[in-house]
């Protein structure tokens, strides 16, 4: 895992034991949009383009983080490790 991808995924894991207490983390994929979708509560939110590749998700009360959108996922899967699938029947993977 290079530095930026760990700084992301501390970034994630931190944030979602600060804002997500009690309320248990949403995450999915979705193939029509390539994008994965996080979310730390259910608190309404908007959306707060970062680049290209990220928007963060801001709970309206407070500015504090709701969760993220990850977008171009199929494509960066592509690029960075050719070959890799998975898929998830019933939250497993076969």
């Amino acid at each position: 895992m290079t530095q930026p991808d760990r700084d992301f995924s501390d970034f994630v894991l931190e944030t979602a034991s600060r804002v997500g207490k009690g309320i248990p983390p949403f995450i999915r994929y979705d193939r029509d949009g390539d994008y994965v979708e996080v979310l730390f509560t259910a608190e309404d939110y908007w959306a707060d383009r970062l680049d290209g590749l990220v928007i963060v998700l801001r709970r309206e009360e407070g500015n504090g983080v709701a969760g993220l959108l990850v977008t171009g996922v199929g494509r960066l899967l592509e690029t960075r490790t050719p070959g890799l699938l998975a898929e998830m029947e019933d939250g497993k993977i076969p």
